[in-house]
């Protein structure tokens, strides 16, 4: 079902909330790759952000896996997935089985594309998820080069900018 939002595809406004990123790849303790980056809050990024947690101290911003994406396999392979794309929160109010559910979609050609929803729990109340919320894939999990998983950094009604960091060792 495609989706047509009003909001842009890139995160552009203020005032903002500053969000530092490690260039991180690598293979988890289970044998999955990943890519991306390792979000924090501060330039030196010792202060890791929690999954799946609200940021401290920057309300209505969080750091989250995307929930449902094993029924979507098809739709994780699009390019709007890999990790430094944007997507979009989209509230679900009539969601039968969650009011508070939070659709996050990716951009594909000219359509919008549901790749799953923010974790239960995460979203208290959908009103607080302004219309054009957004978020940045900071992470891309695959399997035998198929993507299986992504984790988002975003904001409700707020701007976000990210800021690149790579450290030599």
């Amino acid at each position: 079902m495609p989706l047509e939002p009003s909001a842009p595809d890139k995160i552009v406004a203020s005032p903002t909330v500053p969000i530092y990123l490690l260039v991180d790849d690598g293979v988890t303790s289970d044998g999955l790759e990943y890519e991306g980056f390792e979000p924090c809050l501060d330039e030196e990024c010792t202060k890791r952000l929690e999954l799946d947690k609200p940021i401290p101290n920057v309300p209505l911003t969080f750091y989250s896996r995307v929930a449902g994406v094993s029924h979507r396999p098809t739709q994780l392979q699009l390019p709007g997935c890999a990790a430094g794309s944007v997507v979009l929160l989209m509230p679900e109010p009539t969601n039968p089985a969650d009011s508070n559910a939070v659709r996050v979609v990716v951009k594909s050609e000219e359509t919008w594309t549901v790749v799953g929803y923010m974790p239960a729990g995460l979203v208290t109340d959908s009103t607080k998820v302004a219309p054009g919320g957004a978020a940045m894939i900071v992470q891309a999990f695959s399997r035998n080069g198929q993507r299986v998983g992504l984790r988002i950094v975003g904001t409700f009604g707020r701007a976000l900018t990210m800021k690149y960091r790579i450290h030599s060792t």
